[in-house]
C-alpha cells in the first residue's frame, strides 16, 4: 500500500494533473491495442478517485481542476507515470 501511495504522489504532480492527453479507459484500451505504450502503461496503474482527489487537493490544485482530472474511468497516459482513475 505504501508503494502505491508513493507512486500516486508522483502521478499527481502538477504535470500529471495538467496532462495534455486524457483518455477514457476504453480509448486507452483501443490506443494500447494499436501499440501506444503510454496508454498500455496507464491501464496497468489504476488509483481510486478518493485518493486522486485528496492528493490533487494536497498539491494545491483547485477543486474544479481536481474534479476534472480525477474523473472515474479517466486515464492520463502522458503523465510522468501514466495512470487511470478506477471506476
Amino acid at each position: 500500500m505504501r508503494f502505491v501511495f508513493l507512486i500516486l504522489l508522483a502521478l499527481l504532480s502538477g504535470s500529471a494533473i495538467a496532462a495534455d492527453k486524457a483518455l477514457t479507459i476504453s480509448e486507452a484500451q483501443e490506443a494500447a491495442g494499436a501499440g501506444d505504450a503510454q496508454a498500455a502503461a496507464a491501464l496497468t496503474m489504476k488509483t481510486d478517485r478518493t485518493t486522486c482527489m485528496n492528493e490533487c487537493a494536497r498539491r494545491g490544485n483547485g477543486n474544479a481542476q481536481c474534479v476534472e482530472a480525477c474523473q472515474p474511468g479517466l486515464c492520463h497516459p502522458n503523465a510522468s507515470t501514466p495512470y487511470c482513475i478506477s471506476q
